[in-house]
C-alpha cells in the first residue's frame, strides 16, 4: 500500500513538473486596415501596409491592401508580462496619416482607417527635339522633392511613359512640384520644375542624344490651333552652324508664347523675353506647339568681341513652318574708326546691315570693339551698313565688300 502511495505522489509531482516547464500559448491580436485616399476618400489596393512600435520603424509585421482597400494584419504577438501593444499602421512609400492602435485584449481585432496621399500621374511622350519623332527605350526619372517617393520608367515603342508620383497628403500642398531626369553615359540631365494638381496630365519631353531639352506641359481637351517652327543655319564657310541659340519671342507682348518655360527662357538684347534653344550639330533647330501669328526670331554668331544678331519677324501658321538661313555669301571686313586723322581705339560699335544686306528676311547687326590703330574685323554680308559709335549721336554710313578695308570716320556721322 506504501508503495502504491508512493507511486500516485511521485506522478502527480511530475504532471505538475511538466505543466509548469510547459509554455502557456502566446496572446496574440489583429489589425484590419482600412486603406483611403487622403484627398478623394476611395479605397486603395496595393499599398504595404505596416504595423510598428510606437517611437520605434521596428516592422512587427506587414501586409497588401486588397481592391477593396482591406489588409488584415493578423497573429500579432501581445509582449507577455504587459499584454498590450503601443503601435502605429503605416503605409510604405507613400505620404500618409499614422493610424495609432492600441492592444491590450487576446484575440482582440481591432479595426483603424489608413489615409495615404493619392497619386498623382504624369504621362506624355519622349519626341526628338529635331525632328519631331517617338523616342522609345527612353529611360526616365520623376523627382519630387521627397526622393523616396519618386519613380522610374522607360518609354515604349511609341516613346509614351506613365509614371506616379505622391503629393503631400493635406489638402493645402496639394501642388505638386517635380522635375523630370534621364541619365546618359554617366550624365544627369534634369528638366525645368514643372507643376502637377489633380488627375493625369500630359507631358511632351524634348530630347536629343539623351539630353532633355526642354518639358511641356500638353492640355488634351485645347483645340486651339498650334503651329512649329524649324530653323536651318548654314555658316558663312559654308557649314552647319551648331550650337548656336535661337529665340522665340512674341513682338506684341514681349514674351514667349509658350509660358511658362523657365529653363528655356531668355532675354533678347532688345529687352524681350523669349524660348531659346540650341542648334544641333546640324545646324537645325525646332520650336514646336507655338501660338498662331507674328513672332520674333533672334540669334546671334561669332565670339563675344565680334557677335552678330539676326532677327526678323515670322508668321507662324499652322503645322510646320520652314525658314533656310544661308550665310555663306558673307564677306570678311577689315577696317578702320578714325576721327579726321586719329585712329580712335577701345571704341564701341555696332554695326547694322540696311535691307539690302538682310538675308532670308533677317537683318544683321553686330557688335565690335575697335584694337590698336582703331582696327576692327567683322564678318557681314557685303552692301551698305550702319555703324553707330558709342558717344556719337547719329550713325556713319559705309559700303562694305570682301578684299576692301573701310574707313569709318566720326566726323561723316549725320543723319
Amino acid at each position: 500500500m506504501r508503495c502504491f502511495t508512493a507511486l500516485i505522489l511521485l506522478s502527480l509531482a511530475a504532471a505538475v513538473a511538466g505543466q509548469s516547464l510547459s509554455q502557456p500559448p502566446t496572446p496574440t491580436a489583429t489589425v484590419v486596415v482600412q486603406v483611403r485616399g487622403g484627398t478623394s476618400g476611395k479605397p486603395m489596393a496595393g499599398v504595404t501596409v505596416q504595423l510598428v512600435p510606437s517611437g520605434s520603424q521596428r516592422v512587427i509585421t506587414e501586409g497588401v491592401s486588397n481592391s477593396e482597400g482591406l489588409c488584415r494584419l493578423e497573429e500579432i504577438a501581445l509582449p507577455r508580462h504587459e499584454r498590450r501593444l503601443r503601435g502605429e499602421v503605416i503605409a510604405r512609400g507613400a505620404p500618409h496619416r499614422p493610424a495609432p492602435v492600441f492592444l491590450n485584449i487576446p484575440d482582440q481585432v481591432e479595426t483603424v482607417e489608413l489615409l495615404v496621399a493619392d497619386p498623382l500621374t504624369v504621362a506624355g511622350v519622349v519626341v526628338d527635339a529635331d525632328t519631331g519623332e517617338p523616342i522609345p527605350g527612353f529611360d526616365l526619372t520623376l523627382w519630387s522633392l521627397d526622393p523616396d517617393h519618386s519613380d522610374s520608367g522607360r518609354t515604349d515603342s511609341e516613346g509614351r511613359f506613365r509614371l506616379r508620383v505622391y503629393p503631400s497628403l493635406h489638402v493645402d500642398d496639394a501642388r505638386l512640384e517635380f522635375s523630370i531626369v534621364a541619365e546618359t553615359n554617366g550624365r544627369q540631365f534634369m528638366s525645368n520644375s514643372q507643376a502637377l494638381t489633380g488627375m493625369a496630365e500630359s507631358f511632351v519631353i524634348d530630347a536629343r542624344e539623351g539630353e532633355i531639352i526642354e518639358v511641356r506641359q500638353v492640355d488634351p481637351a485645347s483645340r486651339d490651333p498650334r503651329g512649329t517652327l524649324r530653323l536651318g543655319l548654314i555658316g558663312p564657310e559654308g557649314d552647319p552652324v551648331a550650337h548656336t541659340a535661337v529665340t522665340v519671342c512674341d513682338p506684341r507682348a514681349g514674351i514667349s508664347p509658350n509660358l511658362p518655360h523657365p529653363r528655356n527662357l531668355a532675354q533678347t538684347r532688345t529687352g524681350r523675353w523669349g524660348l531659346r534653344r540650341e542648334t544641333s550639330e546640324a545646324g537645325t533647330v525646332r520650336f514646336p506647339d507655338l501660338s498662331l501669328g507674328r513672332c520674333f526670331v533672334t540669334f546671334a554668331i561669332g565670339s563675344a568681341e565680334q557677335q552678330t544678331t539676326l532677327s526678323r519677324e515670322v508668321v507662324i501658321d499652322p503645322g510646320n513652318n520652314e525658314i533656310s538661313v544661308d550665310l555663306s555669301g558673307w564677306v570678311n571686313v577689315t577696317g578702320r574708326l578714325v576721327q579726321g586723322t586719329y585712329p580712335i581705339e577701345g571704341a564701341s560699335v555696332q554695326v547694322r546691315g540696311l535691307a539690302s544686306t538682310a538675308v532670308s528676311g533677317f537683318t544683321p547687326a553686330t557688335e565690335i570693339t575697335t584694337g590698336q590703330g582703331g582696327m576692327f574685323t567683322v564678318v557681314m554680308p557685303p552692301g551698305r551698313c550702319e555703324f553707330t559709335v558709342a558717344g556719337v549721336r547719329d550713325p556713319i554710313r559705309a559700303t562694305v565688300a570682301e578684299g576692301r578695308e573701310v574707313v569709318v570716320d566720326i566726323d561723316d556721322a549725320g543723319p
